[in-house]
């Protein structure tokens, strides 16, 4: 059988999703893996035995690059590089505020303003409008919500700090989503895969350095 693999890796829990044609087979947030220690590659090795097949099935690879929590981001990316290279295969590669935008397109008709938070106060700040990310902002919380909110009199919120963006509108609905959801990367992943979009053989993680948050 041909697999894509998913790993979710901007939060504070590694997650790994197998999927076969667009579909998952094995989540390691709902199917148990009895492991010491839940690293991405023992995840991995536990949903490939779950599913009865081998890593020389796997034929691409998709991930969150982030924003999130640094170390985590940083350790899903080297272990996805690696495992790419050792299998000789294509890498898919999403941001957070992407996969947001494809969950969110389901929640509301609203423009969506949501937050990654990053150390002393600073946040990463996204505008969403249908499944299209228009602006990506990073900062102290007020000044990036500021730059990505002007002219927003009313939105939606997403994210682990969208009460606090919720206070800094005028009018918001919650849409009570938190984290990336590894599924919908599965099927974003699928979707670049079948359509020859987005393969590279090496990624990078997103962060204050990244210039998406400072163009324009």
């Amino acid at each position: 059988m041909s697999l894509l693999v998913a790993v979710e890796s901007s939060s504070n829990e590694y997650r790994v999703v197998i999927g076969r044609d667009g579909e998952a087979i094995f989540d390691s947030a709902e199917d148990e893996c009895e492991l010491p220690f839940r690293t991405l590659g023992a995840l991995l090795s536990c949903g490939l035995e779950r599913v009865g097949a081998t890593a020389g099935e796997i034929v691409g690879i998709t991930i969150n690059v982030g924003p999130g929590s640094l170390t985590f981001v940083r350790a899903g990316i080297s272990f996805v590089n690696a495992l790419a290279f050792s299998l000789k295969v294509s890498i898919y590669p999403f941001n957070w505020f992407e996969i947001i935008a494809a969950q969110t397109k389901e929640a509301t008709e609203l423009p969506v303003i949501c937050a990654v938070p990053a150390s002393n106060d600073n946040a990463y700040v996204g505008l969403i409008r249908g499944d299209v990310v228009k602006m990506m902002r990073f900062g102290p919380l007020h000044e990036a919500f500021a730059k990505v909110g002007d002219g927003i009199a009313e939105a939606a919120v997403a994210g682990r700090i969208r009460h606090k963006l919720a206070g800094l509108l005028g009018e918001s609905k919650d849409t009570g989503i938190e984290n990336p959801d590894a599924r919908v990367l599965l099927r974003l992943g699928y979707q670049a895969l079948i359509r020859g979009e987005r393969s590279t053989v090496q990624v990078e993680a997103l962060n204050d350095q990244s210039d998406v948050f400072y163009e324009g």
